[in-house]
């Protein structure tokens, strides 16, 4: 009779085992998903300086009617996009 005790004994636990692996398993693909797709979403945006006016004499000219235009462009594509921070040179033409 011993013999007949000790297998549903190892039975239950092979199915305790392998519930268990499946519970971690489990807890590890949702903390992967939640820690993949949640973080939030950093976009950075760089963009070359505008047209200047070609101006040997002069090291710190002002843009150009074409880096104007340009200007007002990215002005009006950025403008309500809810931009956190920009970094510039401190030469005019930025």
């Amino acid at each position: 009779m011993t013999d007949e005790t000790s297998e549903p004994k190892s039975g239950f636990k092979t199915v305790l085992v392998f519930s268990m692996l499946f519970a971690v398993l489990g807890a590890v693909v949702v903390l992967a998903y939640y820690a993949t797709f949640s973080r939030p979403v950093t976009t950075v945006i760089l963009i070359r300086h505008a047209e200047k006016i070609i101006d040997p004499n002069n090291s710190h000219p002002d843009l150009s009617p074409a880096g104007q235009a340009r200007a007002h462009e990215l002005a009006r594509m950025f403008g309500d996009s809810g931009i956190n921070a920009i970094y510039a040179t401190q030469y005019k033409r930025t």
